[in-house]
């Protein structure tokens, strides 16, 4: 029997999660909680493995599998609620032998033992393409089977031939160096009116960092500390309302990203490659997005990124940038060469990307099905799993 610890990322969050998969493999599955996060019959997450654990002892078996969402085991703020390590700890002790399988939306692996297999958003750069494309990406499946895929697909077929208004789109929530570093050179160098641009820095609250304190591994050759005090005035920078609290994939931004061409994305994570993150690379909601939305992204994250793309069977358009800077372990250097990339696109008419971009329409489309079928080979994936 499979049984279920659930927490619904329904509210406003993620369309579809790792349950939604198990649905669709047809098992038989047994739900013991399903958070809904509201109303009367609400449980709290972070106190049941705590509080049921003698419980989950009993029920499984060895043959059995606990599939549960990492909400149940993750820290929380609230101190009645147990810490990390002491979940972690529990589970060890108490389910020792049972096959656990935890989802985790985050990046980070927990050192808990071959005993519970942890499904995370994350890829090592040894691995194959094969390997990366069975692999559960909670990104890719939301974005796979993403509700309002049929409008992204529609505007852009229909008006393929519509010449857009701006080159690029460069939307960003929290406040993080590279994305200040990528803010300041388009607005150095006079780009900011070819973007749809917010960065809305919804993190620092009242107290701005200082320029040292915000560059804490990048050190900019370009931007000075009174550039960076200059830019600073223009946060928060907002397209069409305040942030609300929620990752909200669900919106894509369909009248900006169907009337820009490339998307420029300040990945989640830009730096420890090879180092603090163990060759993994992560791959938060923001990779998908743009295949999504029928845009040519251009990345600002991890080294080893590019690499891990191509694995999923992405086109990654390495005829049109010069991508060796996905080698570069340095990270300002290969902000740097990345940037190259986008200064040969932003010097282009707005004629000339159109073209560019319709010269390579059905590869742009290829990636927007790519996603559909990863998400649906994730069936067969979790099939191999469980059976």
């Amino acid at each position: 029997m499979i049984y279920t610890l659930e927490y619904d990322y329904h509210n406003g969050m993620y369309e579809t999660d790792w349950l939604d998969t198990l649905k669709r493999t047809g098992l038989e599955y047994k739900t013991l909680v399903n958070e809904m996060l509201t109303g009367e019959g609400a449980i709290s997450n972070k106190r049941y493995l705590e509080s049921n654990i003698d419980y989950l002892q009993n029920i499984l078996t060895e043959d059995d599998y606990l599939l549960m969402d990492s909400a149940y085991i993750n820290e929380n703020i609230d101190a009645h609620s147990m810490s990390l390590s002491d979940a972690y700890k529990l589970i060890k002790e108490k389910l020792k032998y049972k096959k656990i399988i935890i989802f985790h939306p985050d990046n980070g692996e927990p050192l808990i033992g071959d005993d519970v297999h942890f499904i995370n958003p994350q890829y090592n750069i040894d691995w194959d393409s094969d390997k990366c494309q069975s692999h559960y990406n909670i990104y890719i499946n939301n974005t796979g089977k993403n509700k309002n895929r049929w409008l992204n697909m529609l505007i852009s077929q229909r008006f393929s031939n519509m010449l857009r208004y701006k080159h690029f789109q460069f939307t960003n929530g929290v406040f993080k160096e590279h994305r200040t570093l990528l803010y300041g050179y388009l607005k150095k160098d006079g780009y900011l009116d070819k973007c749809f641009s917010s960065y809305v820095a919804y993190n620092i609250g009242n107290k701005i960092p200082t320029y040292d304190e915000h560059f804490e591994s990048l050190k900019p050759n370009r931007l000075t500390n009174d550039d960076y005090n200059e830019l600073v005035k223009d946060l928060p920078l907002i397209l069409d309302c305040e942030w609300s609290g929620n990752v909200d994939q669900d919106s894509t931004v369909i009248p900006y990203s169907s009337n820009s061409y490339f998307h420029l994305v300040g990945c989640t994570n830009f730096n420890g490659y090879m180092g603090e993150r163990f060759n993994d690379t992560y791959t938060s909601e923001k990779i998908f997005k743009p295949y999504l939305s029928w845009q040519i992204p251009i990345f600002f994250g991890e080294a080893g990124l590019y690499k891990t793309l191509d694995k999923l069977g992405f086109d990654t358009f390495s005829d049109t940038f010069d991508l060796s800077f996905d080698n570069e372990p340095n990270d300002l250097k290969r902000f740097e060469l990345q940037y190259e990339n986008v200064l040969k696109i932003a010097k282009l008419s707005r004629t000339e990307v159109h073209s560019m971009y319709r010269d390579r329409f059905e590869r742009i489309e290829n990636n927007f099905k790519q996603l559909e079928r990863l998400s649906d080979g994730y069936v067969d994936s979790f099939k191999k799993m469980l059976v």
